[in-house]
């Protein structure tokens, strides 16, 4: 296995209370400051992804689940869920009866087939999201709004918060 790459900086880090203050004091009320002054060690931490997405979360009779197979920013709060989503799934299949050991290459196959599209999709709509909230693009803040309001009327974006998931996993587990 090759040495993994050396990680550029902590992964926590001190802030000082100031730089933290100077950062919220032009968009948040007395509230949210007279919360961050009463933080003795504030933090600062890092935020990791996987990027580009995977092709594939499995390979022979492994696949990965969770933060291994698609590690998001928190933008739209969805991480987490995809993981969930992930267990439910391959649990689901992996105790199909037609699941045998032989056919666990193919369990895994019809986990990659379902959920990669739908987490990989999910990593990358929080990308554009952390775009939008951190008004990383020309135009400003009217911008902004306009984004953020097409992003949160977008129906993949409704669907990934309402949906059936168990008529979903039912409905694939149909086609094995």
């Amino acid at each position: 296995m090759p040495p993994s790459p050396a990680i550029p900086a902590p992964w926590v880090q001190d802030v000082d209370q100031e730089e933290l203050l100077k950062a919220y004091e032009p968009e948040f009320g007395g509230d949210i400051l007279a919360i961050i002054r009463l933080m003795t060690r504030p933090k600062r931490w890092a935020l990791h992804m996987i990027y580009p997405p995977l092709k594939t979360y499995v390979k022979d009779r492994i696949a990965l689940i969770g933060d291994a197979a698609h590690a998001m920013v928190p933008f739209i709060g969805a991480g987490a869920g995809q993981g969930f989503e992930d267990v439910y799934a391959i649990c689901r299949i992996l105790s199909h009866p037609k699941v045998t050991k032989s056919r666990l290459s193919d369990a895994f196959v019809m986990y990659d087939n379902y959920r990669r599209p739908l987490a990989n999709k999910t990593l990358e709509q929080s990308l554009v999201a952390g775009d939008n909230l951190e008004c990383f693009i020309p135009g400003g803040e009217d911008v902004t709004r306009q984004r953020i309001r097409m992003m949160y009327e977008d129906q993949w974006i409704q669907n990934l918060w309402h949906h059936d998931f168990d008529e979903e996993v039912t409905k694939i587990l149909e086609e094995f």
